[in-house]
């Protein structure tokens, strides 16, 4: 969807983006109240769009709809199922779950052609993330959890293998802080050598000012040292280190 180049242009309540937008919205609400509905123990909702459906009426519009799941893909699948299923009904907009579908997409439900005004719009549900957006969702964890976006990363890798590629497009910010690139193209690396895929041109090289764990701890004790010893190879050309199990998260 296009807006217009000038941003002090208003869209008109007639305008087709305007419109866009309202289908939208309204499509997340029933979607976020069948999910509701569903009230699985397993799922999580977080993110952008739950803080402007469920707390912050002004936040700003957010598309993706964000979730931790315990357990396997295809129970998370069968879950967004129902929910898809469930919106129909209530918004009388015949909804599809599609898998895979647009950029680093693991997952989105959209508008089925059989609603003519409505057969462009997508939302997506969940996707894989691409690494250079790593830097963003690193930045914004606390102390002691900057390793979570990167076994996201690792665990998206290996549960959805179509999309690799789309995972390595884009470069990074920057702005992103050296040990956050190079923690970044240690993993990459290591999941590139293990499965056969090029690395990224802005990822070689990347070094850390002084050797580091992936949670950007100092390898300055006997634990930190034990980690070192069990990283993979391409951890020392890095000089950030995890225990090479890691890669296998599921």
């Amino acid at each position: 969807m296009e807006f217009p180049a000038n941003r002090g242009d208003r869209l008109t309540m007639n305008s087709p983006q305007y419109q866009h937008l309202l289908t939208r919205d309204r499509l997340q609400h029933h979607l976020v109240a069948a999910i509701a509905d569903i009230n699985s123990p397993f799922a999580v909702f977080k993110g952008g769009t739950l803080l402007r459906t469920c707390l912050f009426s002004e936040y700003r519009f957010s598309e993706d709809m964000d979730f931790d799941w315990i357990g396997k893909p295809a129970a998370f699948r069968n879950f967004i199922s129902k929910a898809a299923n469930l919106a129909s009904k209530t918004s009388n907009i015949p909804l599809a779950v599609n898998e895979a579908v647009g950029k680093n997409a693991r997952m989105k439900i959209v508008d089925t052609p059989t609603i003519q005004e409505t057969a462009n719009h997508t939302l997506p549900v969940f996707r894989s993330r691409a690494f250079w957006e790593l830097p963003e969702a690193i930045a914004q964890v606390q102390i002691g959890m900057k390793t979570k976006p990167l076994v996201q990363f690792i665990m998206d890798w290996n549960h959805f293998p179509q999309d690799r590629e789309e995972m390595l497009t884009g470069d990074l910010p920057p702005d992103c802080p050296t040990d956050h690139a190079a923690a970044i193209a240690s993993v990459v690396h290591a999941l590139c050598n293990r499965d056969g895929y090029e690395l990224p041109q802005c990822l070689k090289g990347l070094r850390a000012d002084s050797e580091i764990t992936i949670s950007l701890h100092p390898v300055n004790t006997p634990f930190t040292r034990k980690v070192r010893d069990k990283s993979p190879d391409v951890c020392f050309e890095h000089k950030v280190f995890y225990e090479a199990e890691m890669l296998d998260t599921v």
